[in-house]
């Protein structure tokens, strides 16, 4: 039983590894509310992605995570293929 556990735990690792791989690269925004982290997240994916000419995923404000401090942190992905983007 232990066996079959650990082997469902490793396939699912792979498979969230994999998932962000396909996602692009993962970026962070800060702010003193959920819209302000969310457009500094999407600003640093949008420089990324101009970089690579591909698109960014939004940050959807009901992923944020609010920090200790009060402060709110959201997150945007830039694509890391043109492929990716529809």
């Amino acid at each position: 039983m232990k066996r079959k556990l650990l082997t469902i735990l490793l396939l699912a690792g792979i498979v969230t590894l994999s998932s962000f791989a396909f996602f692009g690269e993962k970026h962070s925004g800060n702010g003193r509310t959920k819209e302000e982290a969310a457009k500094n997240a999407e600003a640093r994916a949008e420089k990324a992605a101009k970089k690579k000419d591909t698109c960014i995923t939004e940050a959807k404000l009901e992923d944020c995570i609010q920090e200790k401090d009060g402060t709110w942190t959201c997150y945007a992905f830039s694509a890391n293929h043109k492929g990716s983007c529809n």
